[in-house]
Protein backbone atom coordinates (compact mmCIF):
# COMPACT_ATOMS: atom_id res chain seq x y z
CA UNK A 1 0.00 0.00 0.00
CA UNK A 2 1.33 3.44 -0.96
CA UNK A 3 0.82 6.36 1.43
CA UNK A 4 0.48 9.47 -0.76
CA UNK A 5 -0.12 12.00 2.05
CA UNK A 6 -2.03 14.45 -0.16
CA UNK A 7 0.21 14.36 -3.22
CA UNK A 8 -1.14 14.24 -6.76
CA UNK A 9 0.58 14.70 -10.12
CA UNK A 10 1.03 17.61 -12.54
CA UNK A 11 2.18 17.52 -16.17
CA UNK A 12 5.43 19.23 -17.13
CA UNK A 13 3.78 21.95 -19.25
CA UNK A 14 1.53 23.06 -16.37
CA UNK A 15 4.37 22.91 -13.83
CA UNK A 16 6.40 25.24 -16.06
CA UNK A 17 3.76 27.99 -15.92
CA UNK A 18 3.38 27.89 -12.13
CA UNK A 19 5.10 30.77 -10.34
CA UNK A 20 8.25 29.95 -8.41
CA UNK A 21 10.09 31.75 -5.61
CA UNK A 22 7.02 32.08 -3.35
CA UNK A 23 7.40 32.97 0.34
CA UNK A 24 4.38 33.44 2.61
CA UNK A 25 2.10 33.66 -0.42
CA UNK A 26 4.09 36.38 -2.21
CA UNK A 27 6.64 36.26 -5.00
CA UNK A 28 10.12 37.08 -3.75
CA UNK A 29 11.53 37.73 -7.22
CA UNK A 30 10.15 39.27 -10.38
CA UNK A 31 7.45 37.18 -12.04
CA UNK A 32 7.80 36.10 -15.62
CA UNK A 33 4.42 35.38 -17.27
CA UNK A 34 6.15 32.69 -19.31
CA UNK A 35 6.70 30.71 -16.10
CA UNK A 36 9.88 28.66 -15.96
CA UNK A 37 10.30 28.01 -19.69
CA UNK A 38 13.95 27.43 -20.43
CA UNK A 39 14.55 26.25 -16.85
CA UNK A 40 13.70 23.02 -15.13
CA UNK A 41 10.13 23.06 -13.81
CA UNK A 42 9.56 22.75 -10.06
CA UNK A 43 9.45 19.15 -8.83
CA UNK A 44 6.87 19.76 -6.09
CA UNK A 45 4.17 22.44 -5.89
CA UNK A 46 1.98 23.19 -2.87
CA UNK A 47 -1.43 24.41 -4.00
CA UNK A 48 -5.10 25.12 -3.40
CA UNK A 49 -7.49 24.46 -6.25
CA UNK A 50 -11.16 25.24 -6.78
CA UNK A 51 -12.71 23.24 -9.61
CA UNK A 52 -16.38 22.84 -10.51
CA UNK A 53 -17.53 23.49 -6.94
CA UNK A 54 -14.87 21.28 -5.30
CA UNK A 55 -12.11 22.55 -3.00
CA UNK A 56 -8.84 20.61 -3.31
CA UNK A 57 -5.52 21.11 -1.52
CA UNK A 58 -2.20 19.36 -1.23
CA UNK A 59 0.91 19.08 -3.35
CA UNK A 60 1.53 18.24 -6.98
CA UNK A 61 4.56 16.15 -7.90
CA UNK A 62 5.95 16.64 -11.41
CA UNK A 63 5.18 13.64 -13.64
CA UNK A 64 6.82 13.97 -17.06
CA UNK A 65 4.87 10.96 -18.35
CA UNK A 66 1.48 12.70 -18.10
CA UNK A 67 -0.12 14.15 -21.23
CA UNK A 68 -0.05 17.96 -21.52
CA UNK A 69 -2.51 20.06 -19.47
CA UNK A 70 -3.11 17.26 -16.95
CA UNK A 71 -3.36 17.13 -13.18
CA UNK A 72 -4.23 14.01 -11.21
CA UNK A 73 -5.92 14.48 -7.85
CA UNK A 74 -6.28 11.74 -5.23
CA UNK A 75 -9.59 11.44 -3.35
CA UNK A 76 -7.90 12.38 -0.04
CA UNK A 77 -6.98 15.78 -1.51
CA UNK A 78 -10.64 16.82 -2.02
CA UNK A 79 -11.66 18.75 1.11
CA UNK A 80 -15.06 20.08 -0.01
CA UNK A 81 -17.34 18.38 -2.51
CA UNK A 82 -19.75 20.11 -4.85
CA UNK A 83 -23.19 20.68 -3.30
CA UNK A 84 -25.77 19.48 -5.85
CA UNK A 85 -28.46 21.70 -4.26
CA UNK A 86 -26.46 24.76 -5.37
CA UNK A 87 -26.43 23.82 -9.06
CA UNK A 88 -27.84 27.20 -10.14
CA UNK A 89 -24.81 29.09 -8.82
CA UNK A 90 -21.81 29.92 -10.99
CA UNK A 91 -18.48 28.65 -9.67
CA UNK A 92 -14.98 29.86 -10.49
CA UNK A 93 -12.09 27.54 -11.20
CA UNK A 94 -8.65 28.54 -9.94
CA UNK A 95 -5.27 27.16 -8.95
CA UNK A 96 -3.34 28.99 -6.24
CA UNK A 97 0.32 28.14 -5.67
CA UNK A 98 1.28 28.64 -2.02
Amino acid sequence: RIHSDGTGYISEDLARVCPTDIYKGKRIRGYNTQGTSGKEPPLLIQFRMFNDGHAVKGTFLLNKKLPPRTVQVRPSMVKVYKDPTLSNFTTFNSLEVV
